[in-house]
């Protein structure tokens, strides 16, 4: 299904609204903001959300907005960019084998600690190494997320690392405002954490 330029701004709009403000929820609220028509009239960028909403289909939109939203972009121009096309492309397919992606990603993290525990244990003057291992790349916010609703250790790093923490806060904030987009089987995947941390000799 293709939206209108006006839909394709709305939904953008409720998307951005969602990963940057903790007390939006766009699930909650169902998509909906104080976004009217003739507010977007006058926005000299229309043109960027009637493009969009010829390239790309409804659910095509809503995943293209999610990934480069968590990917700190926020001008809507930068949505028409090959690069925020591939970032689409890569989601895409981390969502189609996201079990495969946990798995590898899991062994990724254990790999850098003696003991699964490790990447929690929080030093100080430095961040957990789950947290530098997001921060750095080696695993994506989708898994940080998912360890963190069978796991929640981002309650033990809001008391020690504290919720004021500028990066700490973003990243808390991006975990949680993912979560509700994945698709996966939450006993499968709770299942895959804990043969892999018995491999680890937790």
């Amino acid at each position: 299904m293709k939206l209108s330029p006006f839909e394709t701004y709305s939904l953008f709009l409720a998307l951005k609204n969602h990963f940057s403000k903790p007390s939006y929820d766009f699930f909650k609220y169902n998509g909906k903001t104080n976004a009217s028509f003739k507010s977007f009239e006058k926005r000299r960028d229309r043109f960027h959300f009637d493009k969009l909403s010829k390239k790309y289909d409804a659910l095509q939109l809503k995943d293209l907005f999610v990934i480069n939203l968590l990917k700190n972009r926020t001008w809507i121009g930068d949505f028409l960019e090959e690069d925020a096309h591939d970032n689409y492309i890569q989601y895409k397919k981390r969502q189609q084998s996201f079990s495969y992606v946990f798995t590898n990603e899991i062994e990724k993290a254990f790999a850098h600690v003696s003991s699964p525990r490790e990447l929690f244990k929080i030093n100080s003057n430095q961040f957990p190494k789950i947290v530098e291992l997001y921060l750095n790349g080696e695993i994506f916010i989708d898994t940080f997320a998912m360890l963190d609703s069978f796991i929640h250790f981002s309650e033990k790093f809001d008391k020690r690392i504290g919720e004021n923490d500028i990066i700490w806060s973003k990243v808390k904030l991006q975990s949680v405002k993912i979560l509700p987009f994945l698709k996966y089987d939450r006993f499968k995947f709770k299942l895959i954490l804990k043969q892999k941390m018995e491999e680890h000799n937790v």
